[in-house]
């Protein structure tokens, strides 16, 4: 049988009886179930906090989650990514927007200009490029190569092309460029001579920048929390985000981001794959996000050119405002 739609003062009140470290969590649902019986009749108190949680996460409502005698279930929020080395940190930022798999060259017009419009009206000031912001499909992918495919002339171009029209965004203080497995295909028989880095400093000669520019010939970089320290949790703002072009693929949105949180207790946004979601980790304290595509689907041979059971690319991106993601889905203009 469908539950039925919780509304807010369920949640705020589930919140207030749980922050009663003295009751187990089999007393906390009963107390709720006994306060709003129409919402949860016939159901057993394991039962009662699934569907509130359920719920919560759908609808991004932060929840007081601890266990038995009221222990926090999750592990206290660490931050060995500041020595871990050589890796990118950058300063926080109140608005961030985040450009993922671009495919310059297979990317779609619309949803860059999309992109360009949303920086514009929310004034965006840094801008993570986060991995495959070149295509290089005239290396091949699986033995079958694009008519669309460029070569690395036409390719870097394009490429320029692009990243100047965010940069002439006069919000713009800030670009980070992270490395994707398909900006490597350039460098994969060069033994590492010739980088990620290198690649942008050929693509974007004479391309204007920004005030500030990272680079890093790695997949990944952190994002530090507004303050200096992340807990106790005070808000979206004060915990680390960790953005990445990661060598998993998973088919469930927001499954390979739920698994690296376990890795590095960050606010995760994830590349590679396609997808694009946002959603709550189970310690319901850090977001989740799959930063979708700019390539058009149409476009790639190795994606139509043979039947797959993969899911369907979703085009798209991800903003960060004061901490808290929102995804710009095109299917849904």
């Amino acid at each position: 049988m469908k539950r039925r739609e919780l509304p807010d003062h369920v949640f705020e009140f589930y919140n207030e009886v749980r922050s009663d470290q003295s009751l187990r969590q089999a007393e906390v649902a009963r107390t709720v179930q006994a306060r709003y019986p129409e919402y949860f009749e016939g159901l057993r108190p394991n039962s009662v906090v699934k569907n509130i949680q359920n719920q919560a996460d759908d609808r991004g409502v932060d929840l007081v989650r601890l266990g038995p005698g009221g222990k926090p279930k999750i592990k206290e929020p660490h931050d060995h990514w500041l020595w871990s080395t050589p890796e990118l940190v950058i300063p926080y930022s109140d608005s961030v927007i985040v450009l993922s798999d671009i495919h310059a060259g297979q990317h779609s017009q619309d949803a860059l200009d999309r992109a360009l419009d949303v920086i514009n009206a929310r004034e965006i000031e840094t801008v993570v490029w986060n991995g495959d912001l070149f295509d290089n499909a005239y290396k091949g992918h699986s033995g079958i190569r694009s008519k669309y495919a460029q070569g690395f002339e036409d390719g870097c171009e394009t490429v320029a092309d692009i990243v100047t029209a965010v940069h002439t965004c006069p919000s713009v203080q800030t670009s980070v460029f992270l490395c994707g497995n398909h900006d490597d295909k350039t460098f994969r028989d060069t033994d590492r001579e010739f980088e990620f880095e290198d690649l942008l400093t050929v693509a974007l000669n004479g391309v204007p920048m920004p005030n500030t520019v990272h680079s890093t010939n790695r997949y990944y970089a952190i994002m530090e929390p507004k303050e200096p320290s992340a807990w106790p949790f005070t808000g979206p703002e004060n915990f680390p985000w960790m953005f990445t072009h990661q060598k998993e693929y998973g088919r469930n949105q927001l499954s390979v981001a739920k698994r690296l949180v376990d890795v590095e207790f960050a606010n995760t946004i994830c590349g590679h794959q396609h997808h694009l979601a946002v959603g709550k980790h189970p310690n319901g304290l850090v977001y989740l996000v799959d930063a979708g595509t700019l390539q058009d689907p149409r476009l790639p041979a190795y994606k139509n050119a043979r039947q797959t059971t993969h899911p369907k690319w979703a085009v798209g991106f991800a903003t960060i405002t004061h901490g808290v993601p929102e995804i710009w889905d095109m299917s849904n203009p």
